[in-house]
């Protein structure tokens, strides 16, 4: 397992133990708005459900999901998704607690996911993330990591709800600059 830490920040696999910090997270109204993998008002069987995907998908190297923390403490969450079967397409993807928004955590835990996961997945070739359409934030954050918005797409949320958001891209050349 590969453990990840910033200034600030560890990034590591979740634990089953994580299920309270995680299903808090996931009942804030403001999260699961801007979030389609959360969706709103997440019952406690689907945020344990999605802890365990997430652990499942991470030993199988579909996806490679960390838990965010600072001072020890679950405020979120951040991982790739790879595009299979040839991996060479991954999706980045992020949720914080809205007490940790604006403090510059999603750029930090974003910077470190490229910075020193992706150097060992030299497969991957470009990056996408989609971003609700009402999620500016997330939005300036992908391009200010170098990102480009290049369109519209309908994302599916875990209740199965299409979602119209925007879609951004990020080709990648090694070594990353």
């Amino acid at each position: 397992m590969q453990t990840i830490k910033t200034s600030r920040l560890t990034l590591r696999i979740f634990e089953p133990s994580d299920i309270t910090a995680v299903y808090r997270i996931m009942q804030q109204p403001e999260v699961g708005d801007i979030c389609a993998t959360i969706g709103k008002n997440p019952s406690k069987a689907i945020a344990q459900a999605w802890i365990d995907k997430a652990i499942r998908e991470y030993q199988t190297e579909e996806a490679f999901i960390y838990a965010i923390l600072l001072e020890g403490q679950v405020v979120g969450s951040i991982g790739l998704h790879l595009e299979l079967p040839q991996k060479t397409t991954a999706e980045i993807g992020y949720w914080l607690d809205t007490a940790a928004w604006g403090k510059g955590l999603a750029l930090e835990a974003c910077t470190a996911i490229i910075e020193d996961l992706l150097p060992t997945r030299q497969t991957i070739q470009k990056l996408i993330a989609t971003t609700d359409k009402a999620n500016n934030r997330s939005g300036n954050l992908l391009l200010k990591l170098g990102f480009k918005l290049t369109g519209e797409t309908i994302v599916n949320t875990i209740e199965g709800v299409e979602r119209p958001s925007f879609l951004y891209e990020k080709p990648l050349e090694y070594p990353l600059r």
